[in-house]
């Protein structure tokens, strides 16, 4: 769970980690976008594994770590949030993986 802020915007980087059968190299896309407690969408976010700390959080290109720099405000709904992650790669093959998290008072 993460608290939701109460005067300012709370920034943090979002990371997962993405694979490739063939090689990493294959990757194409890394995305998320979240669904909120009301049940409507955020928009797809791209994440990115290129060493921009200052744009995206990442750290160290190419080790797999797909990065976005995510905020979460005082006006944030409280309650479940679903986050789908999907990665793409050349050949147009997808997978996704849900993950959750509460924010609360």
């Amino acid at each position: 769970s993460i608290p939701r802020p109460t005067l300012e915007d709370t920034t943090f980087a979002l990371a997962v980690k993405c694979w490739d059968d063939q090689t990493v190299a294959d990757i194409l896309t890394v995305t998320i976008q979240a669904q909120k407690p009301d049940l409507t969408w955020g928009s797809v976010i791209e994440l990115f594994d290129d060493g921009n700390i200052s744009a995206y959080g990442d750290t160290l290109a190419g080790d797999s770590v797909y990065t976005r720099i995510v905020s979460i405000s005082p006006s944030n709904d409280l309650g479940l949030y679903l986050f789908h992650f999907k990665g793409e790669d050349k050949a147009g093959n997808q997978s996704e993986i849900v993950d959750s998290l509460w924010v609360v008072p």
